[in-house]
């Protein structure tokens, strides 16, 4: 009867958390971006020349392609449920299926990290709760089920990279893990980022052939797939590989310049932020590069560097971005027992809740759970007004900072994630200092372990 638990676990995590949320709300501007995306590409328009939306890196219009090939057969032979549902809840499940990809990756190889510094062995059923304690948190199912992103593709093709370089140190492995960063690189453009450590660590650990075909790997599916982009239209390419996000300069503190210095000062912000960001990820990924090749840090703690000075130093962030960094806050605190990312995940979860549930995005029309601006073509339930009390105050608070060209919305959302921000860097000093944790972990036995395993844990 030890399956009924986790089981149950698992159903109230992916039912009740993802599936019943991602029907009632149908998402943000992006879900409908998508939807959108998606009929122009079964139009067979070009999405980089045809298309007033932003057009995403290739895997993800690849994707959509093929999910909406499986849509056409599934509304062809059980219509009366698929149609019922929706095409916003269909394209969610893409994301649900990456996530629970991400989870169970994570519980595994905890599991395994575990046992390797000394605790015993866990079963299924401990995986499994460690699978959903990755599931519950409300960071992913707000990310995926509500806000209706992507983004939890490309957090599992880069996690499990990693991953698969510490704990399968082999050939094989390793080009697993290429061609995994070559396809996070095509969901997002900054993964490609993470290609110089991980074909530095390859180059250390095996021969340079492999070293050649993991280099390869890594740039191939990028090149490959926007090449006939480049032959169509060359600012297609450039719309692909945009980086965007709230624009301000270091996650929106233009705007705090804005309001306490000048107009004048907060354009000086903005126009340092993105060269200074190009240099200090030049010299993290090099500074990186040089430690892995020496051989005084490891390629998992490598990675988790780089991708929280990645959003550390990042000039703009939108909310959805967070699901990147999900996984590898939750390994530190998980795995490796660390406090920095624990704090990084209690403020990220809480400030998600916030902008998207309690605080409502427009005052003039104070809704909660309202994220698009047509709400009755995306969703199936009409949302929720918000209490007069929290208008009222938010209102008041607003006014207090009121100042001419700032509006309610970046504002509310720069003071709800500055905590996050702070959190960020002081996870960002922490892993530069602590590194892994896993060797000085003391060793634990479980009491439902068997008196043979604690004996064994023993000696």
């Amino acid at each position: 009867m030890d399956w009924i638990y986790p089981v149950l676990l698992v159903v109230v995590a992916v039912f009740l958390l993802r599936l019943l949320p991602g029907y009632l709300f149908g998402g943000t501007q992006d879900q409908l971006g998508y939807l959108v995306l998606w009929g122009q590409i079964e139009q067979h328009h070009n999405p980089y020349t045809d298309s007033n939306i932003l057009a995403w890196p290739p895997l993800w219009w690849m994707m959509l392609g093929l999910w909406g090939s499986l849509w056409h057969w599934l509304n062809t032979w059980i219509p009366w449920l698929v149609q019922p549902l929706g095409p916003s809840l269909f394209l969610k499940c893409l994301y649900f299926l990456f996530e629970l990809a991400v989870a169970w990756t994570l519980a595994r190889y905890i599991a395994r990290a575990k046992a390797a510094a000394g605790f015993a062995p866990s079963g299924w059923q401990r995986q499994a709760r460690t699978c959903c304690l990755f599931l519950f948190l409300p960071a992913t199912w707000i990310i995926t089920a509500l806000h209706g992103n992507f983004d939890s593709i490309p957090a599992f093709f880069v996690m499990y990279a990693f991953l698969l370089l510490q704990f399968e140190p082999t050939e094989t492995g390793a080009l697993l893990a290429a061609a995994s960063v070559g396809l996070a690189a095509m969901a997002r453009t900054f993964p490609i980022l993470f290609a110089v450590p991980v074909v530095v660590h390859v180059f250390r650990r095996f021969r340079w052939t492999t070293g050649v075909f993991a280099a390869v790997l890594c740039g191939a599916p990028t090149f490959f797939s926007l090449y006939p982009v480049y032959l169509l239209t060359p600012d297609g390419v450039t719309r692909a590989l945009g980086y965007r996000g709230i624009a301000g300069g270091w996650w929106g503190l233009g705007g705090l310049a804005r309001l306490f210095v000048s107009e004048e000062f907060t354009s000086r912000i903005v126009n340092l932020s993105y060269p200074l960001f190009y240099i200090a990820m030049v010299l993290l990924v090099l500074g990186l590069s040089w430690k892995l090749w020496r051989g005084t840090m490891e390629v998992l703690q490598a990675g988790l560097v780089l991708a929280v000075g990645l959003f550390c130093f990042a000039p703009s962030i939108s909310n959805q971005n967070f699901y990147f960094l999900l996984p590898w806050a939750f390994w530190g605190a998980v795995a490796w027992r660390q406090r920095a990312p624990r704090l990084f995940l209690w403020l990220a979860c809480l400030d998600l809740f916030l902008i998207y549930i309690v605080v409502p995005l427009n005052l003039s029309q104070p809704l909660w759970f309202q994220w698009t601006y047509d709400f009755q073509y995306a969703g199936h339930v009409p949302p929720m007004s918000s209490p007069a009390w929290l208008v009222e105050g938010l209102r008041w608070f607003c006014s207090i900072f009121k100042r001419d060209g700032l509006d309610y919305n970046p504002f509310i959302q720069l003071v709800l994630r500055m905590p996050v921000w702070i959190a960020l860097c002081l996870w960002f000093i922490s892993a530069l200092r602590t590194g892994s944790r896993m060797d000085a972990m003391p060793c634990r036995i479980d009491p439902s372990d068997s008196k043979d395993q604690r004996n064994e844990q023993k000696v």
